[in-house]
């Protein structure tokens, strides 16, 4: 389903940059009823903002205090979280030479000052329709069509992208390989459509237990599923770990061929901290790993650098 957002329509997240606060406030005015706004003073501003806000569009000033508007634009364009997000610059400068300076740092337009309402508001909107309109007909090579969660495919060309991005900026990343216990006994006993209902009914889990707008939640092959934590440690993972658990917990699936009488998960995390020397295959290898050791101790767990948590004992039964 095609929601107005992806259209361009009310509820889009815009990012607003301009050192001048008048110049903010008639921004402002002109969009705050159509869009969800964050604003910038400053170009260092607007690069964490760009990041953490993750807007469908940025409006940028030319000409701002401790950088231009036109190395924000470039710095912007070399980011992979931030290369997609449209640019429309705003300038008072009327000249050829500033014009090309725009597009060839990777601006989709720009807009003369004293700002016309109705210009900002029609270019903003075709923007954002062309942006919406692209991402979901790229989403569409890169959905699970039994789940909707993302795919394997999704999850490698964005673990890679997050890798490099953890590595250029010093900071953690962390995986959760998760694995449905005792699937293969639940497909015998329940049969197999039952047996994709309760794939896609962990998948709603999945996307209800993950809170940030840049985590990432796919389904990694037959009943294991995995999700990336950019810009999060050991802690934090094992939360969203928690989350997963306790969302399974409330919407409980009879699964008569397991101990717990319902379906569970085990949960594999591992987190690099950086600097490392690791490979993201081999951060993924060691998530597998610590998956392989939940489910030796008995499923049901969370396992992390060896350590095992669980808030339930673990009954008897064979493994399949």
């Amino acid at each position: 389903m095609i929601h107005n957002k992806e259209w361009g329509g009310q509820g889009a997240k815009v990012l607003v940059v301009d050192d001048e606060a008048i110049n903010v406030e008639v921004v402002k005015s002109i969009v705050q009823d159509t869009y969800a706004l964050s604003i910038a003073s400053s170009g260092e501003d607007a690069l964490d903002q760009a990041q953490r806000f993750a807007p469908d569009a940025i409006l940028l000033d030319v000409v701002l205090g401790d950088m231009t508007g036109i190395d924000v634009c470039r710095t912007l364009k070399r980011n992979p979280l931030t290369q997609s997000i449209p640019v429309l610059f705003l300038t008072s400068l009327e000249s050829h030479t500033n014009e090309q300076m725009c597009w060839d740092a990777g601006g989709v337009d720009f807009i003369l000052k004293p700002v016309n309402p109705d210009t900002l508001l029609n270019r903003l909107r075709v923007h954002l329709t062309l942006r919406f309109q692209s991402q979901y007909l790229q989403k569409l090579a890169y959905i699970d069509g039994l789940t909707g969660l993302y795919n394997r495919r999704y999850f490698d060309e964005q673990m890679q992208r997050h890798w490099e991005q953890a590595q250029r900026n010093m900071s953690d990343i962390s995986v959760l390989m998760i694995d449905v216990d005792y699937f293969k006994r639940f497909n015998d006993s329940m049969g197999h459509l039952a047996g994709d209902d309760c794939l896609k009914s962990i998948a709603h889990s999945l996307d209800e237990a993950i809170q940030r707008p840049l985590d990432i939640a796919c389904r990694y092959g037959g009943e294991e599923f995995a999700i990336i934590l950019p810009d999060s440690d050991l802690t934090g993972a094992s939360e969203v770990a928690r989350r997963v658990q306790d969302c399974i917990e409330r919407e409980p699936i009879v699964h008569p061929k397991s101990p717990w009488q319902r379906v569970t998960v085990s949960i594999g995390i591992t987190t690099s901290t950086m600097p490392s020397q690791a490979t993201y295959q081999q951060l993924l290898q060691v998530a597998d790993q610590h998956l392989y050791c939940a489910k030796e101790q008995g499923r049901n767990k969370v396992c992390h650098f060896d350590k095992i948590t669980t808030s339930t004992p673990t009954p008897s039964l064979p493994k399949d």
